[in-house]
């Protein structure tokens, strides 16, 4: 179990953890996604632009932009 006190952790290969977490997500890596059916998937990471394989609710945040990804995770610590 997590401190309490810990707002984010970046781990990779948690996907069934029960835990919050951001899915990354590019048509290259030809992957399964999570968001659909995982409701801890809190917003995917991926390029905007780009049509996800399923429609989701979720912010999409750019991939490549750690500022907008920084303020994503402080406007939502409350997770």
């Amino acid at each position: 179990m997590l401190d309490p006190r810990i707002d984010w952790v970046f781990a990779l290969g948690v996907d069934d953890a029960g835990a919050y977490k951001l899915e990354c997500w590019t048509p290259a890596a030809q992957a399964l996604v999570l968001y659909p059916e995982d409701p801890f998937v809190a917003a995917l990471l991926g390029d905007p632009q780009q049509a996800l394989p399923e429609a989701s609710l979720r912010d999409v945040l750019p991939m490549g932009d750690a500022t907008a990804v920084a303020q994503w995770l402080l406007a939502n610590a409350h997770r």
